[in-house]
């Protein structure tokens, strides 16, 4: 039983030993300012004194957290989100944060308070842990007094509590009596192997009765694979090469299945040779915690293909700028190997050697928005890429470049082809303007020469068919005459080239006939001048009223051909 007193060398904290095994939480018991123990984690109360339920009128069991307790003991809600912010900041060394706040008991007290946060350091406290003192103001004693007073009664206490770790031994005790590990002694001069607690070989499925008490028994549930390694490192820690003994492995249990066991130990008693005659250690079950490894290191292997595949440049850089992880995509964008980058500064200076472009990235950076930059890569190559840069809790950063420059590249040549293009469009209009005004002027030129021929022909031409006709009594001749007479009139018509481009389907005799209707002939008149029959005009005009459309409509075809022009 000597390995069980002598328990305390060995390595056995467990996370269920009570918080009383903290002297600094059992001297604050009997403290007479209300004080409130919390982990600044995640809040929970870790302890709560008789002089904190006195003054408020609550015990601890109210409350599962800090946050709890003021929401509860602080009516004004504003005063309380402060407050609750209050007790999380950070604090240096023997900092004291106080703040006067108006608090509520359970019965309805209404009582002002000084909130004293502090923080709680040394092995007399669990990590982690804050203080809370709750002094009431309106007591009529300072209270700077009654703490100055109070520590010398602290201190000697706290001197005290080292009597009482006889106590904790036996709470360790009972914790581990349950959790999931079991304790072992080794006696080498007996060669025998006891189990103090049998909680692993519950786990596999054994009674003490099933193992017999010797070091071989255990070895034959040792994995054959595994069992070499687990001697040789117990063989290391028994000849002084390592401080302690410890080795995963799998044992068999009684069902036949393997589970995963971290064995670890240490010997506690030697002779005066130096030869082990004690050794005590633990047995936990990790055979859960090895399942959940084994899926982190799926997860990892899944995590670094995404990674190293990603079509971005990505970086992981630690809290003190050293970069930690850098991507083949990195490499390739900056030309740089993670070995040659030994912390993010480097990097910076080879990207940015202009200091006014070095300071407005860095500016950009802290905005915490992706943006677009560019990036002087090794050999001097530009590259256009967006930056997205990413705090992690740790205060390590992620920073991911997306290389663009290609994209840029065809943006900026589609904006050069686009002014390339606008200008010969510009180019194209003046050229279209001047083509109208030739156009136009050719029209003009046209209808001009079209005057002039009708003038010419009307002026110059016709008074001399008029004499001819006037003198001449032979009706051949006069019969020549009227011929050119007409299609002088024809050429000189604008109304029959406009009526032969609105209806080609005309013949030429319909359109001479229908250029006399025009210039108001009879049928007579045109049957005289075209030396065919009245009854021929009279056919003609109703194959132009036919063609026109204008069979059984009640219009004048005279009025009719004027409207057309």
């Amino acid at each position: 039983m000597k390995a069980k007193v002598e328990m305390q060398e060995v390595n056995l904290c467990v996370s269920a030993v009570s918080e009383k095994s903290f002297p600094g939480l059992v001297i604050f018991e009997d403290y007479p300012v209300a004080s409130i123990f919390f982990n600044v984690v995640d809040g929970k109360i870790v302890s709560w004194n008789r002089a904190c339920s006195n003054l408020t009128g609550y015990e601890s069991k109210f409350f599962s957290s800090i946050s709890d307790f003021a929401d509860t003991a602080i009516p004004n809600t504003e005063t309380c989100e402060l407050f609750k912010k209050l007790l999380f900041v950070p604090l240096q060394g023997d900092e004291v944060q106080r703040t006067p706040v108006t608090c509520l008991t359970k019965e309805g007290r209404i009582f002002i308070a000084e909130m004293q946060v502090w923080q709680a350091t040394g092995r007399d406290y669990p990590a982690n842990v804050r203080g809370l003192h709750v002094l009431e103001l309106s007591s009529n004693d300072p209270v700077v007094e009654r703490l100055r007073n109070y520590s010398v009664e602290l201190n000697s206490r706290i001197q005290e509590s080292a009597s009482e770790l006889e106590k904790h031994k036996q709470w360790l005790e009972m914790a581990l009596e349950g959790s999931r590990e079991g304790v072992w002694t080794i006696d080498f001069k007996t060669d025998t192997m006891n189990f103090v607690y049998t909680n692993l070989l519950s786990i596999l499925g054994y009674s003490s009765k099933d193992i017999e008490n010797t070091q071989s028994s255990w070895d034959n549930l040792t994995h054959p694979d595994d069992l070499p390694e687990v001697r040789r490192r117990l063989q290391d820690h028994l000849d002084g090469i390592s401080p302690f003994y410890e080795a995963e492995y799998r044992a068999k249990a009684k069902n036949g299945e393997w589970r995963w066991i971290l064995g670890h130990g240490k010997v506690v008693r030697r002779d005066e040779d130096g030869k082990p005659l004690e050794a005590v250690g633990t047995h936990i079950d990790i055979d859960r915690l090895k399942g959940i490894e084994d899926e982190l290191r799926k997860s990892e292997n899944l995590f670094r293909t995404l990674v190293e595949n990603a079509p971005v440049a990505l970086i992981l850089v630690s809290p003190n700028g050293k970069i930690i992880y850098a991507n083949p995509r990195f490499t390739e964008l900056s030309g740089f190997d993670h070995g040659k980058l030994d912390s993010i500064e480097n990097w910076w200076e080879a990207a940015y050697p202009n200091e006014a472009a070095h300071a407005e990235f860095l500016t950009k950076l802290q905005e915490g928005r992706p943006f677009q930059t560019e990036i002087m890569g090794r050999g001097g190559l530009e590259k256009h890429v967006i930056v997205h840069f990413a705090k992690l809790p740790d205060c390590s950063s992620f920073i991911a470049y997306e290389d663009i420059t290609s994209q840029f590249i065809y943006e900026r040549t589609l904006l050069r082809r686009e002014k390339e293009l606008h200008e010969k469009s510009e180019k194209l209009e003046e050229m279209n303007s001047a083509l109208r005004v030739i156009l136009n002027r050719m029209n003009s030129d046209k209808d001009e020469l079209e005057s002039k021929v009708y003038m010419n022909i009307r002026d110059l031409v016709m008074p001399y068919v008029d004499k001819l006709e006037s003198i001449s009594h032979n009706e051949v001749q006069q019969s020549y005459l009227n011929i050119i007479k007409q299609n002088l009139q024809n050429i000189a018509s604008s109304f029959a080239v406009q009526f032969s481009k609105r209806n080609v389907s005309l013949t030429p005799r319909e359109i001479q006939i229908a250029n006399m209707i025009n210039e108001n002939m009879t049928n007579k008149d045109i049957a005289a001048i075209l030396y065919i029959s009245e009854s021929s005009v009279e056919f003609h005009r109703h194959n132009i009223r036919k063609k026109l459309g204008l069979v059984d409509k009640k219009v004048n075809l005279k009025t009719y051909l004027r409207g057309m022009l």
